[in-house]
């Protein structure tokens, strides 16, 4: 279950449940993505949410390892002792893609404050899934600023009938083809930033240590 801050207006708002999706598409934060590294005891989630003293918080409270998700999947049957149906599927999909949105927007905030606003910033893209036993609707969201504030949208791509075999193949192509963007291109962007404030600590540090030794000066021989 996603912690209730991570939802933007998930307090004020009753129609916005506090998301416990089925099923969350992430990046493992014990795997060393950058081999290049000469810290063989932290991976790279590890070593930025250190840097950030916690601020970042990939997991988002969701109890596992799948930091800052980029697919989430939600089911709940039609019936009288369901779970509600695709209305309520719809309405966890709503409150979980909004709060991974904001996951990236975090990071971006922090990128940008730390290097300006010409340093490249992470997709905010978020697909999700709601769906029953009759129907599956796949659901694109993302963020964007309007007058000062951040909205959070959420849109239809496609819906698919469980039922008929040529919607099947082309909703596995869809869910194929959001894996593969989510394992490159996104997680390439936000590996890119993770370098960045890593990059931006070290350098940070030299400087400090540089400052240190010029304070420092050499007592004169008698």
């Amino acid at each position: 279950m996603f912690l209730p801050q991570y939802v933007p207006g998930g307090a004020a708002n009753d129609r916005v449940a506090v998301p416990e999706p089925d099923l969350t598409y992430g990046y493992y934060q014990g795997r060393k993505y950058d081999y290049d590294s000469d810290d063989d005891t932290m991976s790279l989630f590890r070593r930025v949410q250190k840097l950030t003293c916690g601020e970042l918080n990939p997991s988002m409270g969701t109890g596992h390892d799948a930091g800052y998700p980029f697919f989430i999947v939600d089911i709940a049957a039609d019936g009288p002792r369901e779970g509600g149906g695709l209305w309520a599927a719809t309405n966890q999909c709503l409150g979980g893609a909004a709060a991974c949105v904001e996951a990236i927007n975090k990071l971006n905030r922090i990128v940008r404050q730390r290097g300006g606003p010409d340093v490249p910033q992470v997709d905010v893209t978020v697909f999700s899934i709601a769906a029953n036993q009759y129907t599956v609707e796949l659901l694109v969201s993302y963020s964007a600023v309007e007058e000062q504030r951040c909205c959070y949208y959420t849109r239809r791509v496609a819906s698919f009938l469980l039922c008929d075999p040529d919607h099947i193949l082309k909703f596995r192509r869809y869910v194929l083809n959001i894996l593969d963007w989510g394992n490159f291109q996104r997680l390439d962007q936000i590996l890119d930033a993770f370098n960045f404030l890593v990059e931006e600590a070290n350098q940070k540090r030299r400087e400090e240590v540089m400052a240190g030794r010029d304070r420092i000066r050499p007592r004169p021989r008698k």
